[in-house]
């Protein structure tokens, strides 16, 4: 009997100071002000915009912490987690085992009203941009912008931490563009042939472009910037969710699953949207750009700055570019590559030729919807 007494007692002792050691670590952890959080552990940083790792230990400055996103095989690897910023049982530090993290680590409401304030002014400009290149108009992108802010505060105790902050509110943006645009015509890929036609014949509008740019400090003209706007207008001709995803993956480097999310769509289905998409986009171009094309079509690039800026040779306005520096040794993929890449360097509201830009899209905006009515009704 003795014999037996023994390990039984060295069993409970051994159990009684582990649960001791326990609570002892637990109230460092609590008066230390640190926090133990697995290295493998995704969890979003301070900013909301991107998911990072920790540094061991969480300095207090970063805290409180947010964990989400939490994967059980990730889980196994740890076998406890201790994080602030909950309010749990033990109070304002947490620590949960693997069987029970799911309901621990799943908080109902991760974002505060300020917090989305200042996550949401972090990103106005390129949601702003995003939204006029979907609906090629100042007024309905910046009007957008402004629904989204108010869908995502009226919508912000539903925000699970499942994506991105940034992602989430993406996503509400361009469903609210899908609404605006749903019963709109596409426009037609030969856009800009009509929209020069157009813009020979009107003197006022010639006239108005040519004193934007002799007075506004965003009235230059610059081959790169009418690159990316005939980008943006000749992408409307594709199907709408084509352009969004292919706006979302090439001009604002979306992952295929952040587009399936804001799409509400499977990543199987954004991978044949965006192959379409830039087949399609990838084949106007070769067929009418003359900057990688000599047999192309149109001459815009060229003829603009011939009348904006009559001083300088056309070889030293195109050197600047890559894409045309390019033309004659990359192949078709490539030179779509370098076409995004300019796009993806224009913000344009900001640019040095954003004013004068701006009112070309609007004409040529003003200018599909007139002929749409006209010829498609």
């Amino acid at each position: 009997m003795v014999n037996n007494f023994i390990p039984t007692l060295v069993a409970v002792a051994a159990a009684t100071t582990a649960y001791i050691a326990f609570f002892i670590i637990a109230y460092f952890l609590k008066t230390a002000r640190v926090g133990i959080v697995s290295a493998n552990i995704p969890i979003f940083g301070a900013d909301g915009l991107s998911i990072q790792e920790m540094p061991l230990p969480i300095p207090e400055n970063q805290l409180p912490v947010r964990i989400t996103g939490i994967k059980p095989a990730i889980l196994r690897r740890s076998p406890i987690i201790c994080y602030f910023g909950q309010t749990t049982m033990h109070g304002q530090i947490g620590c949960a085992f693997p069987s029970n993290v799911g309901t621990w680590l799943t908080p109902t409401n991760i974002m505060q009203t300020d917090e989305l304030a200042v996550t949401f002014g972090q990103l106005r400009s390129q949601l702003t941009s995003y939204l006029l290149r979907i609906t090629a108009s100042v007024a309905d992108s910046e009007d957008l912008t402004q629904d989204t802010y108010i869908k995502a505060a009226e919508k912000i105790n539903t925000f699970k931490g499942q994506s991105s902050v940034k992602t989430w509110i993406f996503a509400i943006a361009s469903n609210l563009a899908k609404d605006n645009l749903r019963a709109k015509q596409r426009w037609l890929e030969n856009v800009t042939d009509l929209a020069k036609e157009a813009a020979l014949a009107d003197a006022q509008f010639m006239r108005e472009a040519l004193h934007i740019h002799a007075t506004s400090p965003q009235g230059q003209f610059e081959i790169k910037e009418h690159i990316a706007f005939c980008f943006t207008c000749i992408a409307k001709s594709l199907p709408l969710e084509q352009q969004i995803c292919l706006l979302l993956k090439e001009v604002y480097a979306f992952t295929l699953d952040e587009i399936a999310h804001i799409t509400d769509t499977t990543e199987a289905m954004v991978k044949y949207y965006l192959h379409t998409a830039r087949a399609k986009m990838i084949a106007v171009f070769d067929n009418r750009c003359a900057l990688i094309n000599k047999q192309g079509t149109c001459h815009q690039c060229s003829e603009l700055n011939g009348l904006f800026n009559p001083k300088q040779q056309l070889q030293e306005a195109l050197v600047k570019v890559e894409m045309a520096r390019q033309a004659e040794k990359g192949g078709k993929e490539y030179l779509f590559d370098l076409r995004m890449k300019v796009v993806q360097g224009i913000d344009p509201f900001k640019s040095n030729a954003a004013d004068l830009q701006l009112h070309h899209l609007a004409h040529n905006s003003r200018l599909m919807e007139k002929f749409i009515e006209k010829n498609m009704a």
